[in-house]
């Protein structure tokens, strides 16, 4: 992360291709599912119904005030063209089948 010991992945340029080509955070988008999975194998209906919304509401915010503007500082008019035309998140049926085909051909 951001403040942890491990040195993070900068770019210097827009990325757009890949999946980034369906969804501006798709990394988030996975980072979403994970507390909801947890919860599900734990079996625990609070955490299902109180933990991982919470988690998901605190990440959302984090994009929006954080990574979101921080991304319009660092690439000013070429993200704000791209945030035209993708969205946050793409959970549309196709764009998901696309996203986990190209998944599947990489591994």
């Amino acid at each position: 992360g951001r403040h942890g010991n491990l040195p993070r992945m900068e770019t210097n340029r827009l990325v757009t291709e890949g999946p980034y080509r369906h969804m501006r955070h798709p990394m988030h988008l996975g980072l979403l599912f994970f507390p909801l999975a947890f919860a599900f194998l734990a079996g625990s209906p609070s955490f299902i119904l109180i933990i991982a919304p919470a988690e998901a509401l605190f990440m959302l915010l984090m994009i929006k005030w954080v990574e979101e503007p921080e991304a319009l500082r660092k690439f000013g008019d070429a993200y704000r063209h791209y945030c035209r035309k993708t969205p946050w998140f793409c959970l549309k049926k196709e764009c998901l089948k696309t996203l986990f085909r190209k998944v599947e051909r990489n591994h």
